[in-house]
């Protein structure tokens, strides 16, 4: 579990980081404005801030992994509707969206989630490990993308890199398995 929750993590993370440094360039390279490109940059903040919020309500209410699956595979459909040739404002803003909701929603999933399967025992440590695992997705991809963008004088590669990651990724999250029903050396939880 812990494996996958890495893995899945890892390329999440990758995913999510490399469109939010790269969106601006990549609008303004598919040629939207850049005072457009200003205004729907900015929704991402505000995203993120509500991604977390319906995050914590949905753990309250149902299976962490699903939510999980979920949140994480959506940045999934932002690439597919950011690498289409022609832009309107209304997808734009469904993809900035969706991607500033996953990204609220990752550390706190994977947080909720290493205390889910492996208790509070050794939670800093695993919780630690895992948040290395999101630090090298989140610091490789801008650097991954930039590099794509110079081979192919486009981000269409790294878009669809993006859909296969985060679907594995989401997929990943559904192997979990039901939580345990007690930890090692915790007692019943």
């Amino acid at each position: 579990r812990f494996w996958l929750m890495a893995v899945g993590l890892l390329l999440v993370s990758a995913g999510i980081a490399g469109l939010i440094t790269n969106l601006v360039p990549m609008l303004i390279d598919k040629g939207v404005a850049r005072q457009e490109v200003g205004k729907l940059a900015g929704l991402i903040g505000i995203s993120v801030i509500c991604g977390r919020l319906i995050t914590g309500f949905l753990l309250d209410h149902l299976w962490a992994p699903l939510v999980a699956a979920v949140f994480l595979s959506s940045p999934a459909l932002a690439a597919v509707l950011l690498n289409v040739d022609t832009f309107n404002p209304t997808t734009l803003t469904i993809a900035i969206v969706i991607v500033g909701f996953a990204a609220g929603a990752e550390l706190d999933l994977f947080a909720y989630l290493a205390s889910r399967y492996f208790g509070l025992k050794h939670y800093g440590a695993i919780y630690g490990s895992l948040y290395v695992a999101f630090s090298i997705g989140a610091g490789i991809a801008p650097f991954l993308f930039g590099l794509v963008f110079d081979w192919h004088q486009s981000y269409a590669f790294a878009l669809q890199v993006v859909v296969v990651a985060s679907l594995a990724g989401g997929a990943m999250m559904l192997a979990l398995g039901p939580y345990p029903a007690q930890f090692p050396g915790e007692g019943v939880h």
